[in-house]
């Protein structure tokens, strides 16, 4: 490219090629991080929902602790 003096043209180009290219990956992983963040939250928010009304019928219905976690556990992964 020098021996035709375009060097700096091509090089320009090239740069605006990069600057869109640098503004989609960014966006893809933004967007890739909040899916994954989202289904993540989801996931441990279900968890802990669980864990929570397993300890009032631990506490109040006289559920033991073994079964609630069994449930649970049998519950979470078998809807996934």
């Amino acid at each position: 490219m020098s021996s035709y003096t375009g060097e700096n043209k091509s090089v320009q180009e090239y740069d605006r090629a990069l600057a869109k290219a640098e503004k989609a990956g960014i966006m893809a992983g933004a967007a890739s991080g909040l899916g994954i963040g989202f289904a993540l939250m989801t996931m441990f928010l279900s968890y802990a929902l669980a864990m929570w009304y397993g300890s009032i019928l631990v506490a109040d219905h006289g559920a033991s602790g073994g079964s609630v976690i069994s449930v649970v556990f049998a519950v979470l992964t078998g809807g996934s």
